[in-house]
């Protein structure tokens, strides 16, 4: 019998088999590059001062908010919502209404079959 703390022959035969493998997939590890890449001399580069610093973003973000405003206060000039649905021809109008209608009717009798007032035969 075997000890609790024990392997199995073919089970230890797996494990190490699977830790062999993993030994092999796993990149070799070098030490010498990472000493060699800190030790190349880093050239400082010089701190590029264009024109378009941050006067030129506050002006950009300026724009856009001048832009969304004015999209804003288009919209708000359209007149109110429901002048859409009358410019709409009659016979969509037509089919929104009944299609509101239909809604209405369908959640009412919902309605009255969960509150209970009526009954399925």
């Amino acid at each position: 019998m075997m000890e609790s703390g024990e392997l199995p022959d073919w089970l230890a035969e797996i494990r190490d088999r699977q830790l062999s493998e993993q030994a092999r997939q796993q990149p070799q590890w070098r030490p010498q590059r990472i000493v060699d890449d800190l030790q190349q001399p880093v050239s400082p580069q010089p701190a590029q001062e264009s024109e378009a610093g941050p006067k030129d973003e506050l002006e950009g973000l300026r724009e856009q908010l001048i832009q969304a405003s004015e999209e804003y206060y288009a919209q708000a000039e359209k007149g109110p919502f429901y002048k859409a649905i009358l410019d709409l021809p009659p016979a969509q109008r037509f089919v929104l209404a009944l299609m509101l209608f239909l809604n209405v009717a369908i959640c009412g009798c919902l309605a009255l079959l969960v509150t209970g007032r009526v009954a399925l035969p």
